[in-house]
């Protein structure tokens, strides 16, 4: 099932979720905006584009999976595993991105943070007191994608002037989408629709597709309408 609030961080094909949730979720957004001073008219303000976006949380990776505030139970990893991966994702030199889902009392809130970002740096403290916990701090900053098109130009076999240019494209390759998923241990909508269709804000496209199934087992019961359970076969087009 999907609960209130998930953070994941999603890397070379590998979608893990943090098995604890921050006390606090920061997003910082500077100015690059530059005040000048002209004469007879003081001071005025040029309006700049808007700077990378700053994120910063801190939790605790916690070492037993019987704690009650543990999400992840199912797919339980100790503190080292995220340490690691935290490291990976520094030494890496490549975006990781970064997904944030939350929900409303009506279901899942269209307010979701779905974006590449960078490791600035971050913090990793054992905790006294607490055998085996961890407590980090991270501070991450957006990523924006840019790069150049390779042209390649041949020769002309006419008495004409023109030219003709090859564009070399790297849209990626689109993969066969199998027509039905059957969940798993672990799974949730935005897990299957990231990892089945590539894109996981996808997940209430699946739950739209699946709604009578889905609402069928969730009747009765106080759990999102977006939970799916272990063994339900979903339609995934």
């Amino acid at each position: 099932m999907i609960e209130e609030y998930g953070i994941f961080f999603d890397f070379e094909g590998e979608t893990i979720r943090l098995p604890q949730n921050p006390s606090e979720f920061q997003i910082k957004v500077k100015s690059s905006n530059k005040t000048y001073e002209l004469v007879k008219l003081g001071e005025i303000s040029v309006i700049k584009d808007i700077p990378l976006r700053e994120i910063s949380f801190k939790s605790t990776l916690p070492n037993n999976k019987d704690y009650p505030w543990v999400l992840t139970k199912n797919l339980f990893k100790y503190p080292i595993f995220y340490l690691v991966k935290f490291r990976q994702y520094k030494e890496s030199k490549k975006p990781v991105r970064l997904v944030v889902t939350r929900k409303t009392y009506e279901g899942i809130s269209d307010v979701q943070t779905n974006i590449l970002v960078t490791i600035e740096d971050y913090t990793a403290t054992e905790v006294a007191g607490a055998l085996g916990d961890w407590e980090y701090s991270l501070n991450l900053k957006e990523y924006r994608e840019y790069g150049t098109k390779k042209l390649s130009f041949q020769k002309s076999t006419s008495t004409s002037t023109s030219k003709v240019v090859n564009v070399q494209s790297n849209r990626p390759i689109t993969k066969n989408i199998p027509k039905t998923y059957t969940v798993k241990s672990g799974d949730t909508l935005w897990l299957i629709a990231k990892n089945q269709l590539n894109d996981g804000s996808k997940y209430v496209n699946l739950y739209n597709l699946n709604k009578t199934e889905i609402d069928k087992r969730n009747k009765n019961t106080s759990n999102s309408k977006y939970t799916i359970y272990v063994g339900q076969v979903l339609k995934l087009g």
